[in-house]
């Protein structure tokens, strides 16, 4: 103090107010007292008496916590300098609950673990909106949503990191009520955090830039919007230990224009509502991982292709087909899942799409639970409660019309049976003659890629036809390797072939679903049987093996 050197103002057991002296202390609570009207306390970096007359400040820092002074030391990770309310500052964290400061105190509670801290409790966080800690980030910052409900929409910049604070769990708390927009480039990460609808998507991608937005740990529910849309190619939203909920009828999990690849690994969808969604993809790709999804239907369109792994389709409860290709995917996959879909098909392979199906379980009582007008390449398919299995492209039962039934290279192609019946028919090779039969019975055994058919075919009347004979409906359509397959044996009777042949036989050529009757002769080349030689009454049995 000035006019003093090296000494120290002291007053031992003294009040200077005209108070008797307190035994052993200076005043009542330890108070240094210093000017009049008050008992004025040591505070921290200041010596203040109570009508302000007397007054030591320490030159830096100033903690004056005098409310609506300001603080001049700006802290590293905060928004900068801080103005005390009622002479109280509160350094906020990370801690569940907490006690504010009052009166003349300095609270400092956890370190918290983001620059930016959402509470919806003022002076417990920087922001008490995300929308405002989203504006004031920047890419590569960290956003941590302290519990509370958040009834806000707001746009994702792109490049930052939302988290729910510590100890919160997968339904828990920490909710965002509303619709979040994407549209710039850049990827998000979500983590532990609900999400709920409020009369929109939850969840809109759109714009061009390239995005991958990931979510962990989170839910979302939605009961008066779908999730989610996506109409941005280069968009690849990733989805991995989540949880979906749709709780009102014909809500959709995506409706995807657009998209790279949206994918979904070990997620779940439980429908509480009486009606199924559709999640439909147009274009872009669908990849689901080890995840199990109930009363909810998967359509895919146009150049879109859907693939699932090891996962779980339920549908038994509205009888519904889980999975439907269409337009001109070729690389639909689907691998080690189960399906169960009640009385209707669990799959439905559109015209124009390829679909690679390999060990799945299908349970269903449809009689074709795998169906469509498109090609299927397949391994091996286990059904339980069911009628035929497979029927692409078909009247009949697991044969083809215009589609393609196939197995491909490196499958075991005796996990494969099959046995049905089928109708011959006789035609000519240049003209169709009018034929009215006495019997048309066919038989047929498929063992792998292994056709064997049998059949007996009685003319009543014939007229008319040209070219050689052929016996159509074939069960399957004979392999395109480039070669016949030779090895059936006709038995004619009545047939009107030539009389140096020794016997009938015939062959299916390859990539066709007929066979060829030949005539075969001693030392002479043998030469295929006329529809002309058949007239009323004649019947022939045939035996072929042939390849698919």
């Amino acid at each position: 103090m000035s006019g003093f050197d090296n000494e120290v103002l002291f007053a031992e057991n003294w009040d200077f107010r005209g108070t008797s002296p307190v035994s052993g202390q200076a005043t009542s609570g330890g108070d240094l007292p210093i000017g009049t009207g008050g008992t004025p306390a040591i505070k921290v970096g200041q010596l203040v008496s109570s009508d302000g007359t007397v007054s030591i400040n320490y030159i830096d820092p100033n903690l004056d916590l005098s409310a609506g002074a300001s603080v001049a030391t700006t802290y590293v990770g905060d928004t900068g300098s801080a103005t005390p309310v009622a002479n109280s500052l509160n350094v906020d964290g990370i801690e569940e609950t907490s006690i504010r400061a009052s009166g003349n105190t300095l609270s400092v509670f956890s370190p918290r673990l983001a620059r930016f801290v959402v509470d919806p409790t003022t002076d417990r966080g920087t922001h008490t909106t995300i929308a405002s800690a989203v504006a004031a980030a920047s890419s590569g910052d960290s956003i941590m949503i302290r519990p509370g409900t958040y009834t806000e929409d707001y746009t994702d910049p792109g490049g930052l990191n939302f988290f729910a604070a510590p100890n919160t769990n997968i339904n828990g708390n920490v909710t965002i009520v509303g619709k979040i927009t994407q549209t710039a480039a850049g990827n998000s990460t979500y983590s532990g955090i609900q999400f709920q609808t409020n009369g929109d998507v939850i969840l809109e991608f759109a714009g061009s830039g390239s995005i991958q937005t990931n979510f962990f740990n989170c839910s979302f529910f939605f009961s008066d919007g779908d999730c989610f849309t996506v109409n941005n190619a280069s968009c690849s939203p990733n989805f991995n230990n989540c949880n979906f909920h749709q709780t009102a009828d014909s809500l959709d999990l995506y409706n995807i224009t657009l998209c790279g690849t949206a994918k979904f690994i070990n997620c779940r969808l439980f429908n509480s509502s009486s009606v199924p969604g559709i999640a439909n993809i147009a274009a872009g790709n669908v990849s689901i991982i080890n995840s199990s999804f109930q009363e909810h239907r998967f359509t895919a369109g146009t150049t879109s292709i859907f693939q699932a792994f090891d996962s779980t389709f339920d549908g038994d409860g509205n009888n519904i087909v889980l999975v439907t290709t269409s337009g001109t995917g070729a690389s639909h996959e689907i691998n080690g899942c189960s399906f169960t879909s009640g009385s209707a098909a669990s799959i439905s392979i559109g015209s124009g799409t390829t679909c690679k199906i390999g060990e799945i379980e299908v349970n269903s009582t449809n009689a074709n639970p795998v169906t469509g007008a498109g090609s299927i390449n397949y391994g091996e398919i286990v059904f339980s409660n069911t009628g035929n299995g497979i029927n692409v492209t078909s009247s009949t039962a697991r044969s083809v019309a215009t589609g393609q039934i196939s197995f491909d290279d490196g499958t075991n192609y005796l996990d494969y049976y099959e046995e049905g019946t089928w109708t011959p028919e006789l035609t000519g090779s240049t003209g169709a003659p009018t034929i009215a039969y006495t019997s048309q019975i066919g038989r047929y055994t498929r063992i792998g890629n292994m056709v064997y058919v049998k059949a007996l075919v009685i003319v009543n009347t014939i007229s008319g036809g040209s070219g050689s004979v052929r016996i159509t409906n074939l069960p399957f359509t004979s392999a395109n390797d480039g070669c016949q397959n030779p090895t059936g044996g006709v038995i004619p009777n009545g047939v009107d072939y030539d009389n140096a042949a020794t016997f009938l036989t015939a062959a299916v050529p390859a990539n066709v679903a007929y066979a060829v009757v030949y005539e075969a002769k001693d030392a002479a080349t043998g030469s295929a049987v006329s529809i002309t030689d058949f007239s009323a009454s004649d019947n022939i049995t045939i035996g072929i093996t042939y390849r698919v």
